[in-house]
């Protein structure tokens, strides 16, 4: 396992030698969700094929999960693959990433970052844009921020999340509102989960005229809060780039 430990010490910005069953290889030390991927990318192509990692804390617990082990903080269970999770009504989740963590492949189709976190329609869909770098950035942002918002979605693996677009070019996910944003260096999305049902009928009409101008206007203040977040990272996106050009 010295090719797996030479990996992982050089996401987690170790010395081989100081790799042991506790050190952390979760987003806490390393750097990025987007380097997390990588490192598993990598790992998986050094030939050490591994899946649903996203409950791996530690280095020893991914030599478990490679031997074929529970790893140490996992309940042994005889659950589905993917347990439910019941979708809170409004949930948010947001995730901003630096578009430069993505790695620049001859073939975005057979790298091992890009198969294990995107689907191949998903791969044609970026690769066909002007910045398809700028494209991946968008999709792997709406994963995390989907993620965020429901357990349920952050058991399943990137490349069994597709996001899909309309005829608008919008981005689309069930039960979800989905908006994606990106400069040249950062990309950005916020999901918001869908209302999970209908209210209950009104006892006469004239109540049921009120409860329905009732929820109109909450649907408005929701969507101009929600654009209001979104106005205010893009501003905070833009003071960095030009503070960073400034420097």
């Amino acid at each position: 396992m010295d090719e797996v430990r030479n990996i992982v010490a050089t996401f987690v910005k170790k010395d081989p030698a100081e790799i042991g069953d506790n050190t952390l290889i979760n987003k806490r030390v390393v750097s990025g969700s987007i380097l997390v991927h990588r490192m598993y990318a990598a790992i998986n192509n050094a030939g050490y094929a591994i899946k649903d990692y996203n409950d791996i804390n530690t280095y020893g617990e991914l030599l478990a999960r490679l031997n074929g082990t529970p790893a140490t903080s996992q309940a042994v269970s005889s659950a589905p693959r993917y347990s439910p999770a019941p979708t809170i009504e409004k949930a948010t989740g947001i995730d901003i990433e630096d578009i430069s963590n993505f790695p620049l492949v001859a073939d975005f189709r057979e790298d091992d970052f890009y198969v294990s976190n995107f689907t191949s329609q998903e791969i044609a869909y970026c690769i066909l844009k002007g910045k398809p770098m700028e494209s991946f950035a968008g999709l792997f942002c709406a994963k995390e921020a989907l993620c965020k918002t429901n357990e349920h979605i952050r058991q399943i693996p990137f490349n069994e999340i597709e996001i899909k677009h309309d005829d608008n070019g919008k981005p689309v996910y069930s039960g979800y509102t989905i908006s994606i944003a990106h400069t040249s260096q950062f990309a950005i999305a916020v999901a918001i989960a869908n209302e999970g049902g209908k209210p209950q009928p009104a006892v006469n009409s004239e109540l049921n005229n009120l409860a329905e101008k009732q929820d109109l206007k909450i649907a408005a203040l929701r969507r101009m809060v929600f654009f209001s977040l979104l106005i205010a990272i893009l501003a905070v996106i833009l003071c960095v780039v030009l503070l960073n050009k400034s420097v």
